[in-house]
């Protein structure tokens, strides 16, 4: 017997008196038009914090790669992403490929729950897909919504979930078995005892305060949210609006010990380590310690995750003027606990800046310099580290200004560098900078110094910067050329941020005669084989150190509203640069030559240029050319990409014009230097469309960014499904960033943290709720949740935070970060002003 057939679909039914089609939805009596419709007769529910966010439903389950950072330790390789992400692009037009057989509706795909493989604590209602025939599991509250099936391959992947039949409770026989003289003994007894509690209740004595319990438990079946908020006592009437309510601490404190009992038991000792932390920073040494004490039950493996609150909890003591001794045993504990600290991970780093710190303080500078001699790296994963201590230590939590600490270009040395960041914020600025004069070479000791004349200038009052700036000039005299002027132009920009201009300009002239009197050295330019064979790499800090403070000029040049000088100090930059190594497209036009002809015609070659009389010594002189070849690379790549850095630092909102002007001058940029094909085109059409001016930025995209090859258009694009409100979507690229998981991890981190600037913190907790990899999830909650609760939010975030019914160990960093935040004072603006995208980039572009 044959079976209807979908018109639209072509699939069989088999119910002979369908009306719809199971698979795609179409009528069943409706003409073919070869294309199928999703079911939206079911849209899915959405919560409360979804309504504001799109969906808080999770697309997929969070992956723990290891287990020895804060919170969870980040491999140095990106977690694989099962389908790249997909380029959209920002003005591309959507077109439909008549060809394909079934077309699934987009706005199902966006609203539909996603089917997991595998069953998961929330997520264990069992479905099958009538396509496929695929099982799968879903929360819940997607039955009878649509779902979307999780095999890759099925042609119809929205469906729509059958709904739970409620049970009802079926009615007993007449007679229950019951003799009758039972019914008047419960009757009896029923109403006595209703008797006997009418008096009870309303005759019951009040209760005095005193009466209360002090200590607060939070009960065992979960919280209410509106219990962690301590009601402000409201003002008159005359006296102004009502003071909003603030969280209560103990009771959050309470919960968030409660939160760490219930995270599974592999994440207990990183729980444990945060509560410390958080009870230490609000000067509860005692509870920190209590929590340290229980950390250490798990054994000696989770010792080294002392090492943070045991720096913390010293801290506290010196800020209580406790005896020398006490803090002497803190530190004793903590360099002991650093002892065990794993040689893999970023956790080593995150531990280490924090003791060292302490260290310095105390005068220990030889103890603090064999730790971070032991535990640095100037790799993407140090300069991660760097930024996120900076942000704990030094910038109220914000990731994004903790970043703008580092010189342009990134941190040469991060975890010795950043130390001085928190030094100065903690009030030891005569620590910081006998700490940054132990610097071994010219280039650290020149961005030690600039760190510590930047936060010098940031947290110094009005009145004391004449007294600062003579500090800050007096301890430059003795540093390289290059560093004085990297100092000075850093200075001047935090003197302009202070609103300093008089002063910021006699700071940035003299960074101008600094730099003045450094010499552009030729291009390093390799002609021949022979060349390359008995290169020797040459020592660059000083050409570094000169490139940074030419693109910190540029950048102060175009903030003071020169932009004519600051185009001309990057192309002086662009030039200091080509100094530090060849072209790339040089290099890599070396290399394929080695990869195309094969090692025997490299070495039949070196030995007919060099005249060799012996194919032993061919063939080692062909093996030190590819060894050389693969160094100039390398070289070759840092190059271009402190050429790119120096760019992006002019290009601000007054620069745009000048900048795409420059770029694009083949008289001034070498044929062999493709700006267009990095992050820059697309700092300027994001720009561009932030000024209005979204035709130019059309030109500019279709002009450089449309048809660029590198992976800089992830981050645009994501930018822009959140300023569209499609969070989900955004943290599903996200999901999928190329790159390393720490160029990754930073680069998520200073997105979110811009969106909490710019009041947008509810779309950065929910994306990072929605992140797959647990370790960069937990550590944005607690980093969002921290700084926008400096920012007065944190009643506010406890109560959305609910909405999107967190796991324990997701808790465990909301409530740190808020507890974390609340030892913030207010800043005087809630919402500091955000500098332009491109004003402010580091090196770590995607």
């Amino acid at each position: 017997m044959d079976l209807p057939t979908c018109p639209a679909c072509g699939q069989s039914v088999l119910d002979d008196d369908a009306t719809e089609c199971p698979f795609c939805g179409s009528s069943m009596s409706a003409a073919p038009t070869g294309k199928a419709s999703a079911n939206k007769k079911n849209p899915p529910a959405k919560s409360a914090a979804a309504s504001a966010t799109k969906s808080s439903t999770k697309p997929a389950a969070k992956s723990n790669s290891s287990s020895d950072t804060a919170p969870v330790a980040k491999s140095d390789t990106a977690s694989a992403a099962t389908t790249p992400p997909k380029r959209l692009g920002l003005f591309d037009e959507k077109e439909v490929d008549p060809d394909e057989i079934i077309a699934t509706d987009q706005e199902a795909l966006k609203r539909a729950f996603p089917v997991r493989a595998q069953p998961v604590k929330g997520c264990s209602h069992k479905v099958v897909c009538p396509m496929c025939e695929t099982t799968g599991y879903i929360p819940i509250k997607g039955a009878g919504h649509d779902v979307k099936c999780h095999n890759p391959d099925c042609l119809v992947p929205i469906f729509t979930a059958p709904a739970i039949e409620k049970k009802e409770v079926a009615t007993e026989p007449e007679s229950s078995g019951l003799p009758v003289w039972m019914y008047g003994a419960i009757a009896g007894v029923v109403i006595a005892l209703g008797i006997g509690g009418y008096f009870l209740f309303f005759n019951k004595p009040p209760i005095n305060d005193a009466d209360k319990p002090i200590a607060i438990i939070p009960p065992k079946n979960g919280t209410d949210p509106s219990d962690k908020v301590e009601k402000v006592p409201v003002p008159d009437e005359d006296s102004g609006v009502k003071a909003p309510p603030v969280v209560n601490l103990p009771r959050l404190a309470a919960d968030l010990a409660s939160a760490a009992r219930r995270v599974p038991r592999t994440r207990k000792p990183f729980a444990r380590r945060w509560s410390a932390e958080a009870a230490a920073r609000m000067g509860k040494v005692n509870e920190a310690n209590g929590q340290l004490r229980k950390l250490e039950e798990v054994g000696e493996t989770v010792f080294f995750l002392k090492v943070p609150p045991l720096a913390e909890i010293g801290w506290q003591q010196r800020q209580e003027k406790a005896d020398d001794a006490e803090v002497a045993a803190t530190l004793e504990e903590a360099l002991q606990a650093a002892s065990t600290l794993r040689p893999q991970g970023r956790f080593r780093y995150d531990a280490a800046m924090p003791l060292a710190s302490l260290l310095v303080a105390a005068n220990r500078d030889q103890e603090a310099l064999d730790l971070i001699r032991k535990h640095h790296t100037s790799s993407m994963t140090g300069r991660a580290a760097a930024d996120v201590f900076v942000a704990m230590q030094a910038t109220d939590f914000d990731f994004a200004r903790a970043t703008e600490a580092a010189p342009i270009g990134g941190w040469h040395a991060p975890q010795f560098s950043g130390m001085i960041a928190a030094l100065v914020a903690r009030g030891e600025s005569d620590a910081a900078l006998r700490w940054a004069k132990l610097a071994d070479s010219p280039e650290k000791l020149a961005e030690a110094t600039m760190v510590w004349a930047d936060f010098l200038v940031q947290s110094a009052t009005i009145a004391e910067l004449p007294d600062q700036l003579a500090a800050i000039d007096a301890a430059i005299k003795n540093i390289s050329p290059a560093g004085r002027a990297l100092v000075r132009g850093r200075t001047a920009l935090a003197l302009l941020k202070r609103e300093q201009a008089e002063t910021a300009d006699v700071w940035a002239a003299a960074a101008r005669a600094e730099l003045a009197g450094i010499p552009v050295p030729p291009p390093m330019e390799l002609k021949n084989k022979k060349e390359i064979i008995h290169f020797r790499t040459p020592e660059l800090g000083e050409i570094r150190t000169a490139v940074r403070a030419t693109a910190e000029l540029a950048r102060l040049e175009i903030a003071l509203g020169n932009t004519e000088a600051g185009i001309d100090a990057v192309e002086r930059g662009l030039q200091l640069c080509r100094a530090m190594g060849p072209a790339p497209a040089v290099v890599q036009g070396w290399l394929n030559e080695i990869n195309q002809l094969g090692m025997s015609v490299i070495e039949a070659r070196i030995k007919s240029e060099l005249s060799l009389p012996s194919n032993d010594l061919a063939r080692q002189q062909a093996a030190d050319y590819v060894r050389n070849c693969k160094v100039l690379k390398e070289m070759a790549d840092k190059r271009f990409e402190l050429q790119v850095a120096t760019i992006e630092a002019a290009i601000a909102p007054t620069s745009l014009e000048a900048v795409v002007a420059f770029i694009t001058d083949k008289e001034k940029i070498p044929a062999n230097e493709a700006y267009d094909d990095t992050a820059i085109s697309w700092m300027l059409v994001e720009q561009f469309l932030a000024s209005g001016e979204n035709d130019r930025a059309k030109q500019i995209h279709n002009q450089m960014a449309k048809d660029s090859k590198s992976n800089a258009w992830q981050l645009p694009q994501i930018r822009n499904l959140i300023a569209d409100g499609e969070i989900e979507d955004a943290a599903d690229q996200i999901n999928r960033l190329s790159g390393t998981a720490d160029q990754r991890d930073h680069a998520v981190h200073r997105l979110l943290s811009r969106l909490v600037r710019q009041g947008d913190w509810k779309s950065a907790l929910t994306i990072a709720h929605l992140l797959s990899d647990a370790g960069l999830s937990e550590e944005a909650l607690l980093l969002v949740s921290a700084q926008a609760s400096t920012m007065g939010h944190g009643v506010e975030i406890l109560k959305f935070a609910d909405q999107l019914q967190p796991q324990y160990t997701e808790k465990v960093s909301i409530y740190t970060g808020i507890l974390l935040g609340s030892t913030v004072k207010k800043p005087a603006s809630p919402n500091p002003p955000v500098p332009p995208e491109g004003a402010d980039a580091a090196a770590a572009n995607l």
